[in-house]
């Protein structure tokens, strides 16, 4: 049995559990935490740098008051940390008046809470009166069985989460909650017997548990939480009780085998994403009782085939039953508006028939039923809207009825098999592409549009200008048809940043609306200057199609709707509606954020064109291809931010390319960089699908942030005329295998490679001056070879490369930096040249495996192997001038230290000092008689706390030089009682020099050191006579 003994404790609390040896025999171990321990805090029991696998117990004393949930290792940690998956017991001092232990499990002193069981604990019967489990009782245990006894009435959170073993579970009556994450992951568990007290399940209870098959719920309960049974992929059966009112958002997600569903009456609302991706439901049948079902509540069940909405409904969620297999459905008239996306992609579906009662059909409300062949509209609909009928290709007739008021734009689109449309007489807003791509359709339509001359509403509410400058639009009336045309008043000669998006002057404030009905802006002849982004960053007029202008403007014009500069060599502005554009040839220029958050799907760029200003095409979600002229030598800011771009050409003459011009593309798989190209911007491609790029020669520098998130990105060269890479460029990149790093090469900056866990192996050449902090923590390398004499400074460059088990340094190196490869847990053996002239403060911390390490002649200063828990001797050159305090602090297998008497100060603060070894190393002291009688002293003080045998030859001289200057030693025999003890042990204390020791210990006031030294002076011998 091995005990650990050794604590970070701080102000009374235990803050981590410290080893100081390597079990490589895999001995059992037991942690005897100190009775200066008030409270065990969080985390206190787990580790990021030492295995606890082998830990069977934990001892507790009587101070202990406090113990944090969250002490022992849970399913958070346990991913990334060392577990205690073999404690089988928790003990307790007896004494202890807030704890006790009942069969190695932790219990509360009145034994009515369990605090925590072992985790290697497999079965348990909790004694009858207990009533409340603690947070975290039992995640994560080892448990098959466990009893829980009648008196119980609260479980906490998480309390048996991940028990991955746990079978069964009977809940006892008088428990009315199952708190959140309780029984998370369980992932054996296959039966649950719930109590008639259970009132309410919460967030997550039973996520995760796998093989769950059966669920019968109580009568009583009345609230299913967030995620409850998420993940449950066994779960076929569940009966739900009539007091249930609310299921919440996402509580049986992704429950594979849930095929039919019975929702008893009562239930008033059905949350978002409730019975999502319920892959195998065929049927549901619906309570008379429910007003609301949430978005996406039943989207992604590709197999329901059978659904009755109830009269009653008044509310469905965007995308409620998106993507399913119904063939026929009845909408009730008690659903005013069906929301957008509520049916999209139903591919079966080919009967519908919409209610009387029904005003409204939402965007893309149906788009994508591609079997739709009939449908039904009732004569109270007023508004169809954008998209709502677009792709269903089976639809050979249609006949809108009298009182439809709106069609929206492309609400038809895509209806290959129309035949016939009728269009009402009560028809006044007709959007543009409405039958677009209808192949079949007659050309003879009952109404024909005309966008300029159709009766529409004119958003003229309230606008706020002053001197001229137009800064809001605000409108006090809701069109219901949601089709609006903005004249901006006369006065208007600048339009200011945001101007047109809802920005209301109390955001409380319901008089004002948004402006996602505007289809039309027309500006005066008055206006000279437009700011970029008049609409902001998002789509807040997603229904704009057109942009007038008055021809009178001597600074604007409009073409197709399209605003441009009067001369036409500027494209400022794009409606969002645009689905393709054209761009004139003698535009030079795409002003920014011109096209941002268009529909566009097809853009053709004028070969005239030079510039593509900042964001000019940041958001265009449906863009996938763009060919850019060669004649364009300026891309700006962010100009293709977030925009979904899989394939793009980027033009020869190209010298720059900016900072987040492709950053957020997560579609951008490859990428060719022309020649010429000699700077890229920060985060120029972050977040990118790129695997393999290649950098043009010339570029000079690799900026912050470049490549950071591009996690397939598997390698990169860089070209030699590269000389900085900055920080954080290439973090994240977790398929980063293979890098080639320039000899041009000077700096590496900050976190540069952070968490590049596949990189293994790497060269860094010698012009390598500089390596930023944590420059390649935590990445994979395994093999690093250092040919950088010149290096300055790599603090923290390596640190926590757990894997790396080689490393190269370069002759010429002078300096081994603060916590260079602190943490490099694989490290067993490392080359230092002789050139190296200083380690820094753990440099090579907690580098466990490190078993010796030879220290090169020339070495002046001396730190950096704190916590080398297998080093075993080391021999500190006569060149060490400064050794720092912690230098070999809680090197628990250091046996054997040779130095020099010069050096004998550190061995003081190495004996005495708060990381001091429990069992001392030998040391041996090579003398010297040119050494300054300071430097003596330390060694003589040293060599008294090392608890030597004194019987060797260097034993027999600190012995000779002790008694020879026993009067000039008192002063450190008065502070280091060890030594004290030495001279009154081995009688180096001369009679002559005992009146002047004895008033060196009556000045310092000790007493009993006095009544020591009175008995050893009476214990001398007398002095002989001299012969006469």
């Amino acid at each position: 049995m091995i005990y650990i003994t050794d604590f970070r404790i701080q102000n009374g609390v235990l803050r981590e559990v410290l080893r100081k040896n390597v079990n490589t025999n895999n001995e059992e171990e037991t942690i005897i935490v100190p009775e200066s321990v008030k409270k065990i805090g969080d985390g206190a029991f787990l580790s990021w740098y030492d295995d606890f696998t082998n830990i069977v117990n934990i001892r507790l004393p009587k101070t202990v008051e406090e113990i944090s949930d969250t002490s022992f290792p849970t399913y958070i940690y346990v991913q990334s940390c060392s577990s205690l998956s073999k404690l089988t017991s928790i003990e307790v001092d007896p004494e202890n008046p807030f704890y006790q232990s009942i069969d190695g499990v932790l219990y509360n002193k009145a034994g009515d809470t369990l605090i925590r069981c072992p985790h290697a604990r497999t079965s348990l019967h909790i004694p009858e009166g207990v009533t409340a489990i603690s947070n975290f009782a039992f995640q994560p245990c080892n448990l098959t069985e466990v009893t829980l006894p009648k008196s119980l009435k609260t479980i906490g959170m998480h309390a048996f989460a991940d028990c991955e073993s746990l079978a069964s579970i009977v809940i006892p009556e008088g428990v009315s909650s199952i708190a959140k994450s309780t029984f998370e992951r369980c992932s054996a568990l296959t039966a649950v017997t719930f109590p008639k007290s259970l009132r309410t399940i919460e967030e997550r209870a039973f996520a995760g548990c796998e093989s769950l098959t059966k669920l019968i719920i109580p009568e009583g309960l009345t609230s299913i939480g967030k995620g409850a049974f998420d993940r449950c992929k066994a779960l076929a059966e569940v009966t739900f009780p009539h007091s249930l009112r609310t299921i919440e958002y996402g509580a049986f997600s992704d429950c594979e085998s849930l095929a039919t569903l019975i929702i008893p009456e009562g239930l008033t609302s059905i949350g978002n994403c409730t019975f999502n991706r319920c892959k195998a439901l065929t049927e549901i049948t619906l309570p008379h009782s429910l007003r609301i079902i949430e978005h996406s509540a039943f989207s992604a069940c590709p197999s329901l085939k059978k659904l009755i909405i109830p009269e009653g409904i008044t509310s469905t969620g965007k995308c409620a039953f998106a993507c399913s297999s119904l063939t026929e459905l009845t909408i009730p008239g008690s659903l005013k508006k069906i929301s957008l996306y509520s049916f999209a992609d139903c591919e079966s579906l080919e009967k519908l028939v919409i209610s009387e009662g029904v005003a409204a059909i939402d965007d893309s409300a149906f788009i994508g039923c591609k079997a739709l062949k009939e449908v039904t509209l009732p004569s109270s609909l007023k508004e169809i809207s954008r998209f709502a009928f677009a792709g269903c290709e089976s639809l050979e007739k249609l006949v809108i009825p009298e009182g439809v008021i709106a069609i929206g734009f492309s609400a038809f689109k895509g209806c290959k098999a129309l035949k016939e449309a009728t269009l009402p007489n009560s028809l006044a807003v007709f959007g543009t592409q409405v039958f677009d791509g209808c192949e079949s359709l007659s050309t003879s339509i009952a109404w024909t549009p005309y966008a300029h001359e159709r009766p529409i509403k004119y958003a003229t509410d309230r606008f706020d200008v002053e001197d001229g400058v137009l800064t809001r639009v605000l409108l006090t009336t809701r069109n219901p048809y949601d089709d609006e045309r903005l004249i901006v008043p006369a006065s208007v000669k600048k339009i200011a940043p945001c101007a047109f998006s809802y920005n209301p002057p109390d955001k409380n404030d319901d008089q004002y609306h948004d402006l996602k009905g505007v289809e039309i802006i027309h500006l005066p002849k008055s206006v000279e200057e437009i700011s970029s982004d008049v609409f902001g960053q998002y789509r807040t007029l997603p229904k704009l199609s057109s942009i007038e202008v008055d021809p009178e403007n001597p600074c604007y014009q409009s073409i197709d709707g399209v605003l441009y500069s009067k001369s036409g060599d500027t494209l400022v502005r794009c409606p969002y509606t645009k689905t393709s554009l054209h761009i004139p040839e003698g535009v030079t220029t795409i002003a920014e954020s011109a096209l941002r958050g268009c529909n566009l799907t097809e853009v053709t760029l004028p070969q005239s064109l030079k510039a593509i200003e900042a964001h000019a095409f940041a958001d265009c979600d449906y863009l996938t291809k763009l060919v850019i002229p060669d004649g364009v030598t300026s891309i700006g800011k962010g100009a293709f931010f977030r925009s979904c771009l899989t394939e793009i050409t980027l033009p020869k003459g190209l010298k720059k390319i900016e900072a987040q011009v492709f950053s957020g593309c997560c579609h951008l798989t490859k990428l060719v960089i022309p020649e010429g190209i000699s700077s890229i911007g920060e985060n120029a491609f972050s977040g990118c699908r790129l695997t393999e790029i290649t950098l043009p020669q010339g570029l000079k520098a690799i900026e912050a942030w470049t490549f950071y998130n591009c996690n397939v990105l598997k390698k990169v060269a860089i070209p030699e005329s590269v000389t900085s890479i900055g920080e954080k460029a290439f973090l994240n990149c977790d398929a980063l295998a293979e890098v080639t790093l320039p000899n041009s090469l000077k700096t590496i900056g900050i976190e540069a490679f952070y968490e590049c866990h596949s990189l293994q192996k790497l060269v860094i050449p010698e012009g390598v001056t500089s390596i930023g902090k944590e420059a390649f923590c935590r990445s994979g390398l395994t093999d690093l070879t250092l040919l950088c004499a010149g290096l300055n400074t790599f603090a923290h460059a390596f640190k926590l490369c757990e894997h790396l088990s080689k490393v190269t340094l370069p002759d010429g190196l002078r300096m081994i930096d603060t916590c260079a490869f602190d943490g490099c847990k694989s490290l067993e053996s490392i080359v230092l040249p002789n050139s190296i002239r200083k380690i820094a403060r753990e440099a090579f911390g907690y580098c466990r495996r490190l078993t010796s390490i030879v220290l090169p002649e020339g070495l002046t200063e001396l730190n950096g192997f704190e916590w080398c828990s297998s080093l075993t001797e080391i021999s500190i050159p006569e060149s060490v001038s400064v050794i720092g305090e912690s230098a070999f602090g809680s090197c628990s297998a250091l046996k054997h230290i040779t130095m020099h008497t010069a050096q004998g100060q550190f061995l003081i603060s190495m004996l005495r000092g708060p990381n001091k070894p429990s069992v001392p190393p030998i040391i041996h002291i090579e003398d010297s008689t040119t050494l300054t009688a300071k430097y003596r002293v330390y060694a003589a003080i040293g060599f008294a706390l090392d608890h030597r045998d004194c019987t060797d030859e260097n034993g027999k001289k600190y012995l000779k030089y002790i008694k020879a200057n026993a009067a000039r030693l008192a002063s450190a025999a008065v502070e280091y009682r060890e030594l004290f003890d030495l001279m009154l042990r081995e009688q180096l204390i001369a009679a002559k020099d005992l009146e002047a020791f004895s008033a060196v210990i009556q000045a310092s006031g000790q007493a009993d050191l006095l009544a020591a030294l009175q008995a050893y002076a009476e214990q001398l011998p007398a002095p002989k006579k001299r012969k006469q």
